[in-house]
């Protein structure tokens, strides 16, 4: 993957070539079918969730952590949670067949770039902050 010195832009062009190759009809259909197949036993799915997944993950975890890098988004940032919305909402315009939009890439990875600037952080980071004692 291409990396720009801007977080929404890298997103946007790592999703926009992943939706291309799902658009060529036998390679979607043939994702679909994977997905689908892994998903109704526990070993598949466990095999999905832990192996199939984190690799396909791997390379926008590096425009995370390049972000990180260049002081864009805190070092705190849960990369975890980012990812596993930008490729859960992936999935469900996959599974929708609504990848047709060339538009929604740039939309979606400006607004996952947004959540990760303004301060989304890993729960362990999370839990080390002390904590607000509610009053009633």
């Amino acid at each position: 993957m291409r990396q720009t010195k801007d977080l929404a832009k890298d997103l946007a062009a790592n999703l926009r070539q992943v939706w291309r190759l799902w658009r060529k009809e036998w390679l979607g259909s043939l994702f679909r079918l994977i997905l689908s197949e892994m998903m109704l036993e526990k070993d598949r799915a466990r095999y999905l969730r832990e192996v199939f997944i984190p690799r396909r993950q791997a390379f926008t975890a590096l425009a995370f952590q390049a972000a990180i890098d260049r002081g864009e988004i805190p070092r705190e940032t849960d990369i975890k949670l980012l990812m596993d919305l930008l490729y859960g909402y992936s999935l469900f315009r996959l599974i929708t067949e609504q990848i047709d939009d060339d538009e929604m890439p740039d939309r979606i990875g400006a607004t996952i770039a947004n959540l990760a600037r303004s301060g989304v952080p890993s729960p362990d980071r999370a839990e080390k902050r002390p904590r607000i004692k509610h009053v009633a």
